[in-house]
């Protein structure tokens, strides 16, 4: 179980070979945060190089990531801002980011919050 305390950065980076990264490109996400927005909401921010269409997929199951959540100010954007209301604090959450063609998370595992951890 992965708890996040205050705002949570991940970096993604797309890798060649072993050990070589290459600077992030296209509608690979990168710098992502996740922080609490209201008192029951989660806001999930991140960037892409390129102007693309993203969203997050999220629910309480991990395997079932049932609920979308889209930026409602941009359709296709390099910056990215969702919020999930009525989230309750003590629940963890997992998500997905989605963007172009792919999903993002850690790993290939969804990404975990609670609110009370943020």
């Amino acid at each position: 179980m992965l708890l996040m305390l205050g705002v949570s950065t991940v970096f993604v980076f797309k890798a060649r070979g072993s050990s070589e990264r290459e600077l992030v490109s296209g509608c690979v996400p990168y710098n992502v945060s996740i922080s609490r927005g209201g008192e029951y909401q989660a806001v999930i921010e991140w960037s892409t190089e390129e102007d693309c269409l993203s969203y997050v997929m999220y629910g309480d199951d991990r395997n079932n990531l049932e609920y979308i959540a889209i930026d409602h100010q941009k359709i296709s954007a390099k910056k990215h801002r969702v919020v999930i209301d009525k989230l309750l604090p003590s629940q963890i959450y997992y998500l997905l980011i989605y963007s172009g063609k792919n999903s993002y998370g850690n790993n290939g595992l969804p990404l975990s919050f609670s609110l009370s951890s943020l």
